[in-house]
């Protein structure tokens, strides 16, 4: 028979995996709003597009500078797209700074 202790800890690690695949599938929207249609990957210029999309999009040249630090730093095969682990892990950085 289960102890009170596991069965609590059992709650609780279910919350923490729903967050965690809550957190993924937030992630992966996000990822797909970068992309065009036609598109499993972005590039560079994707990204751009969308940090300059609206009222308070970036300038041009900003959005261009931080595309190109981003994809620098996690464009792990150098292809010059990112995939969603790399965009998954470039946005975990840029949160994780954030957060401190």
């Amino acid at each position: 028979m289960p102890s009170r202790n596991s069965l609590k800890k059992g709650k609780s690690d279910d919350s923490l995996e729903e967050k965690s695949l809550n957190y993924v599938e937030k992630m992966r929207r996000s990822f797909e709003m970068f992309l065009p249609d036609d598109k499993t990957e972005f590039e560079k210029e994707d990204m751009i597009r969308v940090f300059t999309r609206g009222e308070g999009g970036m300038s041009h040249d900003e959005a261009e500078s931080i595309a190109s630090e981003l994809f620098e730093t996690y464009d792990s095969n150098k292809d010059e797209k990112m995939s969603f682990d790399e965009f998954r892990a470039a946005f975990q950085t840029i949160k994780d700074f954030v957060s401190e």
